[in-house]
């Protein structure tokens, strides 16, 4: 039964760039009905955000092949490399919240189809790391059951 259960878990390791934190994965806009002439507010992503997903999607392929969309529930390690702070990069290191890059970081894992809904990690450690030229995430996510 062990054994059984042993094969069944997978492990996948990736290594993605530093994700834009989640006060830059939202932008929202008032725009006003032609119909109603009613304003109201339009939430949605911004475009770093966009190019995020996108560059996570090519990430997995490279470092995966097909994305394995993980059923059961998950268990996540993200090792956190901090890169040089300058205009295009909000990230300043040791001084940021060690979740302010989570939220955007699990909703690209489930974009890219690296498994089916964010809910499913059961377990989630996060640790800092030191500052690293370029700013990255290095990712291992195991299945821990179903």
């Amino acid at each position: 039964m062990a054994k059984d259960a042993a094969e069944k878990m997978t492990d996948i390791n990736l290594t993605l760039p530093y994700p834009p934190s989640v006060n830059h994965y939202w932008q929202s806009k008032c725009i006003r009905s032609r119909h109603t002439r009613r304003w109201q507010v339009v939430k949605f992503l911004s475009a770093r955000a966009k190019s995020f997903r996108i560059e996570v999607q090519a990430r997995v392929f490279e470092q995966c092949g097909i994305p394995p969309k993980l059923k059961g529930r998950l268990a996540i390690i993200v090792n956190q490399y901090y890169g040089p702070r300058d205009e295009d990069h909000e990230h300043s290191g040791p001084a940021q919240d060690i979740d302010n890059c989570l939220k955007s970081l699990f909703d690209a894992l489930e974009h890219a189809h690296v498994y089916q809904n964010d809910s499913q990690i059961d377990e989630l450690l996060v640790v800092k790391k030191r500052r690293a030229a370029i700013g990255r995430v290095e990712i291992i996510i195991k299945t821990i059951g179903e």
